[in-house]
């Protein structure tokens, strides 16, 4: 078992406020922003995968994605899950400077050592994992996104303390700043005349200038001199981080399994087209992360103070509002995709991905009430449970791949998915109620 409580930071703890504002207006406000901030998102997520496929083709595409699924799994291996120690270490107590400044030097100290260590053996891995999808250009691809990837991994502690602090509007700014950036990554790859290998440069260039904008916001907030228990806190993170390392790279490690499954079943051309549905579907799943983002500092406060029948009554009233929202959403956007992809997809390949995002914008549709806190164990301080959870999705979604991409091809792909979404859902409920003694 698991204690709910800190460690290196609980006298630190003590001294400041239990947790963010909770009030119904300042939530609001914030999935406002991130709402909005998610559309910046879509316009150039969507904008970016059509302006693949159309100048370059479903193939480079593929490329691009299956460079994507390695670049993202390691990301989440370079934070090391100090991410979300830091966040929930920070939204305990956001009003206190020493708590603040403590929790925040104690972490980045080993990122950026854990960043350095993964980004150096990702470079070096890349001919293993090209070779591995029978894709030459992933190699190319990866070697261009190494730099990109140390950066993410800082970028990744800087935006948790933003969030930690309830800075959502600033939070949502930057995360829209990322995809714009990427989306100004591409047209500068293209305008430079660089081939397709190359397009995963975008991810270097748009965290790299990302590090600056946040490294000035970080810096400004938080009072360094003031920072104390730094050797405790850097424990913790550590031993949190240890903890909660394997289930965030098994999260991304699930959004990608249909990919690269496909890559070893079928050609790079089936994998783009299945690609444009999944990071369209992806797009729509951000809307879930939103939820995420802005329910997280609050359940970090309501544990850290024990005030179960308090996350409870907050998941029942954020559940009457998301079911209806998200079914009607998922249901909009089916009906909507096979008139908007020949608009935008210049190749009529394309088309026969229609299926696949249904299934999976349908599942995530239906499940949303419970994705939406998917995250309620790690602030909960339960991340070796997370990790658990992560495991058994993971390999369903697995099997469920395995077994219906031989026969059923790209929506065999969907199909597995939608299942091990599904297990999330139960498996997170059944986990919640023995760990926490909670119902959602």
């Amino acid at each position: 078992m698991e204690s709910s409580g800190s460690k290196g930071g609980e006298g630190q703890a003590a001294a400041g406020p239990a947790g963010p504002p909770s009030d119904s207006a300042g939530l609001s406000a914030g999935v406002a922003w991130n709402v909005a901030s998610l559309a910046v998102l879509a316009v150039a997520g969507i904008g970016l995968n059509f302006l693949i496929g159309g100048l370059y083709g479903a193939a480079a595409l593929g490329v691009f994605n299956q460079v994507l699924g390695a670049y993202i799994l390691c990301s989440m291996a370079a934070a090391g899950g100090i991410n979300y120690s830091l966040l929930r270490a920070v939204a305990t107590a956001p009003r206190d400077p020493v708590h603040v400044a403590g929790a925040v030097v104690g972490a980045l100290p080993p990122t950026v050592v854990l960043a350095a260590l993964v980004s150096g053996l990702f470079y070096l891995g890349r001919h293993g994992v090209a070779e591995l999808l029978d894709s030459p250009g992933v190699a190319v691809g990866m070697e261009a996104a190494t730099p990109g990837l140390f950066c993410f991994a800082i970028n990744k502690q800087l935006l948790a303390i933003v969030n930690g602090l309830s800075r959502m509007r600033a939070f949502a700014v930057y995360q829209a700043l990322r995809y714009l950036l990427i989306l100004l990554g591409f047209l500068l790859v293209w305008r430079l005349g660089w081939n397709s290998d190359q397009i995963s440069f975008v991810w270097t260039f748009a965290e790299g200038l990302l590090l600056v904008v946040l490294s000035v916001e970080v810096g400004i907030l938080v009072a360094w001199r003031r920072a104390r228990g730094v050797l405790a806190w850097g424990r913790e993170h550590l031993t949190y981080g240890v903890r909660s390392a394997l289930s965030a790279m098994l999260l991304e490690l699930n959004a990608k399994v249909d990919i690269w499954m496909l890559g070893l079943w079928l050609d790079d051309v089936s994998v783009g087209v299945y690609s444009l549905a999944a990071n369209l579907a992806e797009g729509f799943y951000q809307l879930v992360v939103v939820l995420q983002n802005n329910f997280n500092p609050l359940l970090a406060g309501l544990a850290a103070r024990g005030a179960g029948p308090e996350i409870e009554a907050f998941v029942s009233r954020a559940r009457r509002w998301i079911v209806p929202s998200f079914a009607a959403a998922a249901l909009i956007s089916s009906l909507v995709y096979p008139w908007i992809v020949p608009w935008l997809a210049a190749d009529r390949v394309f088309e026969d991905s229609w299926s696949s995002f249904a299934i999976l914008v349908g599942s995530i549709g239906a499940l949303a009430a419970w994705l939406s806190f998917g995250n309620l164990l790690l602030m909960a301080n339960r991340p070796g449970w997370n990790t658990v959870l992560m495991a058994s999705v993971v390999g369903i979604n697995v099997l469920g791949n395995a077994l219906l991409i031989p026969r059923f091809g790209i929506a065999g792909a969907a199909a597995g998915t939608a299942i091990a979404f599904g297990a999330f859902a139960l498996l997170l409920r059944l986990i919640v109620r023995r760990e926490l003694g909670l119902r959602i």
